[in-house]
């Protein structure tokens, strides 16, 4: 990323993976913790990162990837659960939506473009930034977007196996509680190493700039 500020990128990605990941989560387990049916809970909780996708259409005209793969496997799992998938399933639904989030991330590293590239890019290529050139002319920001990439999937992938292993193993009164915690230190890590990533990415090209000068 050529001049996007770390500290806009933070905050994107917080918003992101609080819309996309940790909220849709928490919606179920409040619903469901106030009676509610699984179908309904799955419904409304699917309803924000959909709400998110829209209005980051409604803004920039660019789909919010990570927004609508999360309804995806919402929707597959309310459908599983269902067909008698039973209590487990239900608890590890949070994992199963990480987790598949992380694969797909791995699995583009083999497409044209990572996911990392296309997830960031509606909030983080600023004004007079054009991606497409940057990834077509400048190896270090393909290895950036590969590296976030690399990352993300591995860390979102681990949470999501580590959760489900929990859901089907623990007292499942304590999953939730668990799954919470886990949101914080997996997100905050991927999202600390992210900015600084950035940061060196953003200092570099300045050093490289000053010594062109």
């Amino acid at each position: 990323m050529s001049t996007t500020k770390p500290e806009n990128l933070r905050a994107a990605l917080i918003r992101s993976g609080v819309l996309d990941l940790a909220a849709p989560v928490a919606t179920y387990y409040g619903l469901r913790a106030a009676g509610s049916t699984v179908l309904a809970a799955t419904l409304l909780a699917a309803a924000i990162p959909l709400v998110n996708a829209a209005v980051t259409f409604a803004r920039r005209r660019q789909l919010d990837q990570l927004a609508c793969l999360t309804v995806v496997v919402l929707g597959v799992l309310a459908v599983a659960v269902l067909a008698g998938g039973g209590q487990r399933l239900a608890l590890a639904r949070d994992g199963l939506v990480t987790g598949t989030v992380g694969l797909v991330a791995l699995a583009t590293l083999a497409a044209r473009r990572p996911l990392f590239f296309t997830v960031a890019r509606p909030f983080g290529q600023d004004p007079g930034e054009d991606w497409d050139r940057d990834w077509a002319a400048d190896a270090g920001f393909r290895h950036g977007m590969t590296l976030l990439t690399a990352v993300w999937g591995a860390g979102l992938g681990l949470d999501g196996a580590v959760k489900v292993i929990l859901a089907y193993t623990l007292a499942p009164d304590l999953v939730p509680a668990l799954a919470g915690v886990q949101y914080v230190v997996v997100l905050g890590g991927l999202i600390g190493f992210t900015v600084r990533h950035i940061r060196r990415r953003v200092s570099a090209r300045r050093g490289h700039g000053a010594r062109s000068a």
